[in-house]
C-alpha cells in the first residue's frame, strides 16, 4: 500500500488543503494520513485521511458536534479516530511554540470549539 504522509496543524486543515489531500488520493489511489503536532497536548497523532472523513458526532458542552467539522475555512477532525504516535518533550514543546504562528485570539477559539 502506498501512503502519503501530511501533517497539517492542530486537529485542523485549511478545507483548501483538505481538498488537496482527497485529490492526490483520487489520483494517484493512494492513502493519505494525516499527522497532528499538539504542543498542548504534548503528542503526534493522526490517522488515515479516509478514516478521519467518517462522519461522527462527539459531546460538546450539552450539545453534539457533528464532524468532521467545518468553521471559518477550516476542517476539524475527531480525536477519537485518531491514534497517538509519540510524546513531545518539554523542550520540544518550547521550540514549536518558538515556531508557531497563533495568536491568543486564536487560542481562545479554539479552545471553544474543542469537546
Amino acid at each position: 500500500m502506498n501512503v502519503l504522509l501530511l501533517c497539517p496543524s492542530l486537529l485542523k486543515a485549511d478545507i483548501r488543503h483538505y481538498q488537496d489531500y482527497c485529490e492526490i488520493r483520487e489520483k494517484y489511489g493512494i492513502d493519505v494520513y494525516l499527522f497532528f503536532v499538539d504542543e498542548v497536548e504534548k503528542k503526534v497523532y493522526g490517522g488515515l485521511l479516509r478514516y478521519l472523513e467518517i462522519v461522527s458526532q462527539v459531546a460538546n458542552n450539552g450539545s453534539l458536534i457533528e464532524y468532521p467539522f467545518r468553521h471559518k475555512g477550516k476542517i476539524y477532525f475527531p480525536l477519537h479516530l485518531m491514534r497517538d504516535f509519540v510524546g513531545l518533550s518539554d523542550e520540544e514543546v518550547e521550540k514549536l511554540k518558538g515556531l508557531s504562528t497563533r495568536s491568543d485570539k486564536y487560542e481562545k477559539a479554539y479552545s471553544g470549539l474543542t469537546p
